[in-house]
């Protein structure tokens, strides 16, 4: 149990970033400078960590907190330290504008207990829940390098073989996490990070905090919209109920926008957008790639089907399908405009309608 307040008898304040350190680090883990001993601050100094800014707090005397790297719609996201195995971590905490015992605050902490049960190399794997000394809840994560698949996109496609790659590894993660009664709601190019594994890529679904977790009582009603506009499927902008089958809708989306380097539906505003989406059908793939085959614009045709009865009906279906349709294709448009993955903190992008 962590106590209320954190002493500061076993911290050194450094003199090269003006926070404190445990006394056992040799240098500042943000400048590589040596910390000087002497500056050990007074037996019986108190501290009470900021929740606007927690760098260089230590959790639950395990998790040194870095640098901040994220900013999202319910947390903020640090780069940390497990001090006693010396390995990097990710540990979100929730903002400091949800108040205790909000839904905000119970959404938060069922992300990391929702996550935690899908065990997938495509899915980011979270280590622990915790919370702060004035009890806001942080989740420890995998720390990953690479970028989000939106770095790469805006308007930039990616070549044919890479999108049913990447479409296939998203899919997969989502079976698993299907398997587990967890449905997404808002699977988007900023929630699908490029990671690089021993020289590999590997798509990894992150950020669970809209989660709905069928195994437990849910927390919105009907009526409530939650997701990101361009990636809602029908019933999610009507404020329906819904299943699996909107994370399907949405990996089609993604998949298309991949492949086309466009989004199926447009709109000036909200209402001309959500109005697409119900009674718009998107323009197949290959009136913007000439020379496609029939059984891809099938397939997307499937994907986006208004009606989720007439979508595909589980994420191991729309794979095989897609592996199918993508099969013998070579990429007719050499790199176009194909980025190169960087080594980059994650950074959360804040455009996910929540419902207060």
């Amino acid at each position: 149990m962590m106590a209320a307040e954190v002493s500061l008898e076993r911290f050194v304040r450094c003199r090269h970033c003006n926070l404190p350190h445990v006394a056992s680090v040799l240098r500042c883990p943000f400048t590589g400078d040596v910390v000087d001993p002497q500056t050990r601050l007074p037996a019986g100094v108190t501290w009470k960590p900021s929740r606007d800014d927690l760098t260089g707090t230590l959790l639950e005397e395990r998790y040194l907190l870095g640098k901040r790297i994220g900013d999202g719609a319910m947390g903020s996201v640090y780069r940390s330290e497990h001090v006693h195995l010396g390995t990097t971590v990710a540990v979100k905490v929730l903002h400091s504008r949800f108040e205790s015992g909000s839904a905000a605050e119970t959404r938060f902490l069922r992300e990391g207990q929702s996550a935690g049960r899908i065990e997938h190399p495509n899915v980011v794997r979270i280590f622990d829940v915790g919370r702060l000394p004035d009890g806001a809840p942080y989740i420890v994560m995998e720390h990953l390098t690479g970028q989000e698949l939106s770095a790469q996109l805006g308007g930039h496609r990616l070549p044919v073989a890479r999108v049913a790659q990447l479409g296939g590894q998203l899919l997969d993660g989502l079976a698993r996490a299907h398997a587990e009664r967890v449905i997404h709601r808002d699977i988007k190019p900023d929630n699908l990070f490029l990671a690089q594994e021993r020289g590999e890529e590997v798509l990894k679904i992150l950020d669970f905090s809209i989660a709905k977790d069928e195994s437990q009582e849910g927390l919105t009603g009907d009526g409530d919209v939650l997701g990101t506009p361009h990636y809602l499927a029908p019933e999610q902008a009507m404020g329906r109920p819904v299943d699996a089958r909107v994370d399907l809708w949405a990996s089609g989306v993604v998949m298309y926008e991949m492949l086309t380097g466009a989004l199926p539906f447009e709109g000036e505003n909200f209402p001309q957008l959500v109005m697409g989406i119900l009674t718009a059908s998107p323009a197949p793939p290959s009136t913007h790639l000439p020379g496609l085959p029939s059984a891809v614009d099938d397939f997307f045709a499937c994907a986006l089907a208004k009606e989720p009865d007439e979508r595909f009906q589980d994420a191991r279906a729309m794979a095989a399908a897609m592996r199918h349709a993508f099969r013998d294709l070579n990429d007719r448009a050499g790199d176009s405009g194909e980025r190169v993955v960087t080594t980059v903190d994650r950074v959360d992008m804040d455009d996910t309608i929540v419902d207060p």
